[in-house]
């Protein structure tokens, strides 16, 4: 029945329907996955080919990152705050721009090693970086106002 309907619309009516249903998907995220999946598509097939054509060269701004503890550890915030709030598209053109599928990150070792504390009963989970913040804006008065209260608004 709808098809039959859709197949006698007016052209008209057919972009009101379009702008209607692209509205409509795009409240809901769904186009905004759909770009950033492609997005990662792309950066992959990029690379692949690269890589394949001998030609790939890693960044040497990232390369300094492997090389200290500190650097490790922000790699490793990255890709735990990737995985927390399950951005896999993004996650998938981080990981191999920045070598970070090599980084541990492991959430229990982080949390040990950056000295932050499993969430007390009843509280609910939050990605580390998150933490770390926290933590940074709790810092003494001697840190001064801005350290403690980051003032970002969306674009």
């Amino acid at each position: 029945r709808a098809v039959r309907a859709s197949a006698m619309a007016s052209p008209s009516q057919m972009s009101e329907v379009k702008e209607s249903v692209s509205r409509i998907l795009e409240a809901n995220g769904v186009l905004s996955t759909i770009r950033a999946h492609l997005r990662a598509a792309v950066y992959s097939a990029v690379e692949e080919q690269e890589r394949a054509a001998g030609v790939y060269l890693e960044n040497p701004l990232v390369k300094t990152l492997h090389e200290s503890d500190s650097g490790r550890v922000m790699l490793a915030l990255v890709r735990e705050f990737l995985e927390f709030y399950n951005m896999e598209a993004t996650l998938s053109v981080f990981l191999p721009e920045a070598s970070a599928d090599k980084v541990n990150a492991e959430r229990a070792r982080l949390q040990s090693e950056l000295g932050l504390a499993a969430p007390a009963a009843g509280e609910g989970e939050r990605c580390l970086l998150s933490q770390v913040l926290a933590r940074a804006q709790a810092a003494p008065a001697g840190a001064g106002a801005s350290a403690r209260s980051p003032t970002l608004r969306a674009r």
